[in-house]
C-alpha cells in the first residue's frame, strides 16, 4: 500500500516538474510582453501628456524628440530642484540631463538626482560645450515617485534651464521604436557572431568596404553595443575595432604595396564621404551605419595614407561641415562632424608614426603639451592599448589592430577647450 502511495506521489511530482518546465517559456514570453506593454504605456505618457506645454527640440522631420525642457530659471547652488511630475516614468527614453547656466559653465560642479525614497544618485559629467553641460543619466532607471536634483557650484550663478536629451532622438512612432529592442534566446548571440565571422571571411575587399556603411543585424547587435561605454557618449573607435570587416580590410591592405594600399583607402573614403554628404544635404539625417562607415574608412586612411593625404581628407570633411553648420538641425550639429575623440586618437597615432614614438613616449609628449589648466586634477589624457571590452575582441585580428592606441573616453577631455587645444596642437605638429 505504501509503495502504491509513493508511486502516485512520485508520478504527481514528475508531472508537476514537467508542467513547470513547460510553463517557463510562457512565463518568460508573458514577462517580455508585460515589459513591452509598460514601455508602450510610458511612451504614450511621454508624447501624449508629459511634453504638453514644455519647450521641445525635434528632429527636422518631427519624427524624433531630441530634447524636452524640465525647468527654467533659478539661482544656484540649489539642493531641491523639483522636476515635473512623472519624470521618473519617462526617464528611460533619455540619455542626458542637460544643465544650462547663464554664467560660465565651469562654475557648475556636481549634480545629484533624488527620488521619493530618498535614494541619491550622483550623475557623471560627460560632455560640455558652449552654453550647456551634459550629465549621464543612470543606467538603472528604477527611480520612483517625484524626482528632484541638487546642483553644486563654486559661486552663486543664475540657471537658464534644465532639460532631458536623447542622443539619437526618441522615435515618435512606437511601432518603429520596437524594432530597436531586439532580444535573443540563449545562444542566439554566439550564433549571430559566428555567422558574422563566416560572412566576413567570404567577402572580398570591395564587398567589405561597401558593407561598412550598410545596416545589418551584426551592426545592431555586435558593433553598436561595442561603441557604448558604461556611461557617457558613444566611442566610435571601439565600434571600429569591434568590426571584423575593418580588421580584414586592414589585413588585405597590409599585404599590398604601400602606394596601392593608400590609394585604395583614400578611394574608399571618398566614395563613402560622397554618400554621407548626399544623405545629410537631402534629408538632414544619416543612419548610424553611415557614421560607422565613414569613421571606419577614416581610420583605415590614418593607417595607410600619408600624413599629408590624411590631412587633406580630414580638412575636406571639416570644411564641408563648417559650410553647412547652423543651416540644419540638432542631429547635424552632433553627428555630421568627425568625432573629436576619434580624431584625437587618429592624429596621435599619426604623430607616433611620424616621430617614431612608442606608447610611453607618446604619453610623455601629452604630459609636456597639455597645460595643467586643461586637465582634471592635473592628470593629462592618456593613450592606452588596454581598451578591450571582452576576450572576444581580438581573436583572429592582425597584430596591428590588436595594439591600436587610443583615448578611452570623452571624459578625459571634460575640461572646456582641452579637446580642441589638443587637436590644434596635433594639427600643427603634423603639418608638412
Amino acid at each position: 500500500m505504501n509503495n502504491c502511495i509513493f508511486l502516485i506521489f512520485l508520478l504527481a511530482m514528475t508531472q508537476t516538474s514537467i508542467s513547470m518546465a513547460q510553463l517557463q517559456p510562457a512565463v518568460k514570453a508573458r514577462t517580455a510582453v508585460n515589459r513591452m506593454e509598460l514601455r508602450k504605456e510610458r511612451h504614450g505618457l511621454l508624447f501624449d501628456k508629459f511634453i504638453d506645454g514644455k519647450k521641445c527640440l525635434w528632429a527636422k522631420d518631427k519624427s524624433k524628440l531630441v530634447e524636452v525642457r524640465l525647468a527654467k530659471g533659478g539661482t544656484l547652488p540649489k539642493t531641491d530642484f523639483q522636476l515635473p511630475d512623472k519624470t521618473a516614468d519617462v526617464l528611460e527614453y533619455f540619455d542626458l540631463l542637460v544643465v544650462r547656466p547663464s554664467a560660465d559653465i565651469r562654475e557648475v560642479g556636481e549634480v545629484t538626482i533624488l527620488d521619493a525614497e530618498n535614494r541619491k544618485i550622483p550623475l557623471r559629467k560627460i560632455d560640455s560645450k558652449e552654453g550647456d553641460i551634459g550629465f549621464s543619466l543612470p543606467r538603472n532607471r528604477n527611480l520612483t515617485g517625484s524626482l528632484s536634483i541638487s546642483i553644486s557650484c563654486d559661486s552663486e550663478i543664475e540657471l537658464s534651464e534644465i532639460a532631458l536629451r536623447s542622443k539619437r532622438g526618441v522615435i515618435k512612432d512606437f511601432d518603429k521604436l520596437k524594432k530597436w529592442w531586439l532580444t535573443f534566446p540563449p545562444g542566439r548571440f554566439s550564433d549571430l557572431n559566428q555567422s558574422f565571422l563566416q560572412e566576413t571571411a567570404e567577402m572580398n575587399l570591395a564587398e567589405l568596404s561597401d558593407s561598412l556603411g550598410k545596416n545589418s543585424e551584426a551592426l545592431r547587435m555586435i558593433i553598436t553595443p561595442a561603441r557604448m561605454p558604461s556611461s557617457g557618449r558613444d566611442i566610435s573607435m571601439w565600434g571600429i575595432i569591434a568590426d571584423r570587416r575593418v580588421s580584414k580590410i586592414h589585413e588585405i591592405l597590409s599585404a599590398l604595396p604601400k602606394e596601392t594600399a593608400a590609394q585604395i583607402a583614400k578611394g574608399n573614403f571618398d566614395s563613402e564621404f560622397g554618400v554621407f554628404q548626399e544623405a545629410w544635404e537631402a534629408r538632414s539625417l544619416v543612419p548610424m551605419q553611415r557614421n560607422h562607415g565613414i569613421e571606419s574608412h577614416l581610420f583605415l586612411c590614418s593607417e595607410f595614407c600619408s600624413t599629408g593625404t590624411f590631412a587633406d581628407i580630414l580638412n575636406k570633411w571639416i570644411a564641408w561641415y563648417e559650410k553647412h553648420k547652423g543651416k540644419m538641425d540638432f542631429q547635424f550639429e552632433t553627428r555630421a562632424a568627425p568625432d573629436g575623440l576619434l580624431l584625437a586618437s587618429l592624429r596621435m597615432q599619426m604623430l607616433m608614426k611620424k616621430n617614431n614614438f612608442d606608447l610611453k613616449a607618446a604619453n610623455e609628449w601629452l604630459d609636456a603639451s597639455i597645460p595643467t589648466r586643461l586637465t582634471i586634477g592635473g592628470e593629462r589624457p592618456r593613450l592606452t592599448t588596454k581598451w578591450l571590452m571582452s576576450s572576444d575582441s581580438t581573436p583572429n585580428r592582425p597584430e596591428a589592430v590588436k595594439e591600436i592606441p587610443l583615448f578611452e573616453s570623452h571624459f578625459q577631455f571634460i575640461k572646456r577647450g582641452s579637446m580642441q587645444f589638443l587637436l590644434d596642437v596635433l594639427e600643427a605638429e603634423l603639418a608638412p
